[in-house]
């Protein structure tokens, strides 16, 4: 009986996806945004929070291993040492797309 449930679940679902796609493909009217639609500080801003964003994973990592290495050499550890590694890593991301925006701005 489960498997019968189960079966007809994923059939109800395959089904309305493909479905879906047909019906999407047939949108009229798509126009692609211009360069006008957004003004200036929206598009800096969204291309600071792709900076920060995307820089995270890596400042993270840097912040996880310099963490590591100061506690084998003898520094204290933290007592919530994720919430540090985090805010670390968020500071450094930040001031990364905080350089991004200054560079941008200087170089116009």
């Amino acid at each position: 009986m489960k498997r019968l449930t189960v079966v007809v679940l994923l059939l109800c679902c395959l089904s309305a996806q493909m479905f879906a796609s047909q019906t999407a493909s047939g949108v009229q009217g798509y126009e692609p945004y211009t360069e006008e639609e957004f003004p200036q500080w929206s598009r800096e801003l969204r291309r600071a929070e792709t900076i920060f964003f995307g820089s995270l994973p890596i400042t993270l990592t840097f912040a996880s291993i310099g963490y590591a290495a100061g506690v084998a050499l003898g520094a204290p550890q933290f007592s919530n040492e994720t919430v540090a590694l985090f805010s670390i890593a968020a500071g450094v991301s930040l001031i990364i797309a905080i350089t991004d925006y200054v560079l941008g701005v200087t170089g116009k």
